[in-house]
């Protein structure tokens, strides 16, 4: 080949290189072709657009037509084959039904005269999906048909079969107060034999709020879902009452208040919400212009904060923050309690709640 030659095909590719960057970036999704440990190939697809893909434990119903005798009911074996009447083991693994028939009837126009046939899924597999990132519990879930009833306010969505997006976070116990609503990538494989993965970002949180079902799309074997962590401020108050979260958090409020212990109050209840809710400071004895807050991170390290009480005050981050589940709050009593009361509070059998106020004397 000449150096020209040579030159104008680099050229060439450049040039398409660009326009693939260029046209993947106004997509809504995008499908990874791994041809070798370099190459990759980048398409546009609609993820609306999928269609369910065979694979093994779907039990297929096959009619012919013209052949009655072997038309039936047959499963798909671990290895993603299927044995039919005449034509034998037939690979229809990763394939949709429109090209499963296609091959069928390739295979059997060999045999019979008119092999006019239709196959649908009579009963599909179990659904496995991974889900991974900011989850309560990341891992794989397997998932059977669901009737998909949407609890989410504005949404209209019931039906039954292939479970959703919803259906599996709500299974893995609903999303982390962490978690990024608006970008939740859903990697797909595609039909054919040759491994192909598509990523579309999902926004949750125009499901939560507009009822927007094509971000809730049906999930098919091998999805997984991964779930980023979000920055700070990207998650409204709003989301804090929707069902893909657990309703309820557990947190322990101690000192000076009439009902100190452990207490499972509602996602999205602020600081001073969560103090009332045990009861209330002890008035007296109360010194609510120190109220500490300590919360344990993923990493295992530990943060204090003290805050002034206020009824008052919205939910800020700065001066009544939205509670944490696993949060410990306490309220600490004025410099009269801590005279009276010293010899008392050493007495009260509060053992589950001692190795709680060593936590405190560790940060302060």
């Amino acid at each position: 080949m000449s150096n020209k030659k040579l030159a104008s095909k680099i050229f060439t590719g450049i040039l398409i290189g660009i326009f693939n960057i260029s046209f993947t970036n106004f997509t809504r999704s995008e499908v990874y072709i791994k041809k070798d440990q370099s190459e990759i190939q980048n398409k546009n697809y609609d993820l609306t657009r999928d269609e369910y893909l065979i694979g093994p434990g779907d039990i297929l119903d096959l009619n012919l037509f013209d052949a009655e005798d072997y038309s039936g009911t047959f499963q798909v074996m671990s290895d993603g084959k299927v044995t039919f009447p005449l034509i034998g083991n037939i690979d229809l693994n990763y394939l949709t039904i429109k090209n499963a028939e296609e091959i069928l009837i390739s295979h059997y126009s060999k045999q019979l005269l008119r092999p006019e046939l239709n196959l649908v899924v009579l009963k599909t597999r179990p659904i496995k999906v991974s889900l991974v990132g900011e989850i309560e519990s990341p891992g794989l879930y397997t998932l059977t048909n669901f009737s998909n009833e949407s609890n989410i306010e504005g949404t209209n969505n019931s039906s039954t079969g292939l479970p959703t997006l919803i259906n599996a976070i709500q299974k893995a116990g609903g999303l982390t107060q962490e978690a990024n609503l608006k970008k939740i990538e859903l990697i797909r494989r595609l039909p054919g034999k040759e491994k192909a993965l598509k990523k579309a970002d999902l926004n949750i949180l125009e499901l939560v709020l507009s009822g927007d079902q094509s971000q809730n799309p049906y999930l098919f074997d091998g999805d997984i879902i991964k779930i980023k962590k979000a920055k700070i401020d990207d998650n409204p108050e709003a989301f804090n009452k929707s069902n893909l979260t657990n309703r309820n958090i557990k947190v322990t409020i101690i000192g000076s208040v009439n009902k100190p212990g452990s207490l499972e109050v509602e996602r999205g209840t602020s600081l001073s919400k969560g103090i009332y809710l045990a009861e209330g400071p002890i008035s007296w004895k109360s010194n609510t212009g120190q109220v500490e807050l300590v919360r344990i991170n993923k990493n295992g390290s530990a943060t204090l904060r003290k805050f002034k009480l206020n009824l008052a005050s919205e939910i800020s981050e700065d001066k009544n923050p939205t509670l944490k589940n696993g949060d410990i709050i306490r309220v600490k009593p004025n410099l009269y309690s801590n005279i009276g009361d010293g010899i008392k509070v050493i007495a009260e059998p509060l053992t589950n709640i001692v190795t709680i106020y060593s936590i405190f004397k560790i940060l302060d």
